[in-house]
């Protein structure tokens, strides 16, 4: 069945191939530059708003074309998503905790958050992305593309550099890192066939990193603030 290519389809498909990297491209100039940036909350909010608002074009694009978002999930989808989940979030957390390169240090500046405010809108913002980006990246985009041109393999090259693209705000390697992610959601989706496997576990693995920068900043924070009280009683 060729492309549909109505007002949503065009809207979707203009946000997401072209917008999307864009901004991503001037907020990777931005940060590298040195600018100041906007609060997270602020930065969090932004994020959830623009995800809710492309996933629904996205979903009205799918109709439009009659794709139907497959979401279906059984007990063995449901233990697949807890095993996969939880090897990515752990090594994905082993990271955050261990490691203290420059790329590391540039994602704590973006995402970390310090504050109960800041992790409510970092996890709110995580769970857009793992539903919604799923939706957008792993069908939506992937199915319009296949069939245009009629080929899995170049649809998920469009969809994986387009997704990694999206990301641009994380640097170069932070780019390689989330390309990687999208072949393994990717790949989840192709062999499961249903979306809710790819959208669990991403929505675990953004949970998982989200909480695992807060308590590394309060545990950060800890040696300051014991240092500040022992000056004060002496």
């Amino acid at each position: 069945m060729p492309v549909i290519f109505n007002l949503p389809t065009v809207v979707f498909l203009l946000y997401v191939l072209l917008v999307t990297p864009l901004f991503s491209w001037l907020g990777f100039l931005r940060v590298k530059s040195s600018k100041p940036l906007a609060s997270k909350v602020a930065r969090f909010r932004g994020s959830v708003f623009y995800l809710v608002t492309v996933t629904l074009f996205a979903i009205i694009a799918a109709d439009s074309n009659h794709l139907h978002i497959p979401l279906r999930v059984s007990v063995v989808d449901l233990i697949f998503i807890a095993i996969v989940a939880s090897y990515l979030g752990y090594f994905g957390s082993l990271g955050v905790r261990k490691r203290c390169s420059p790329q590391m240090q540039r994602n704590r500046i973006l995402y970390a958050p310090k504050t109960q405010q800041e992790l409510r809108w970092a996890l709110t913002a995580g769970v857009c992305a793992g539903i919604g980006e799923e939706i957008i990246y792993r069908y939506v985009l992937f199915e319009l593309i296949y069939r245009f041109c009629s080929s899995v393999v170049i649809a998920v090259v469009v969809c994986v550099v387009t997704f990694a693209q999206s990301h641009m705000t994380q640097g170069i390697k932070g780019v390689i890192a989330v390309g990687y992610l999208g072949l393994v959601f990717h790949v989840l989706f192709l062999t499961t066939h249903t979306l809710a496997v790819p959208m669990g576990v991403h929505v675990i693995y953004d949970v998982v990193i989200f909480t695992t920068w807060y308590v590394k900043e309060k545990q950060m924070a800890q040696p300051v603030s014991d240092s500040r009280t022992v000056g004060q009683s002496a």
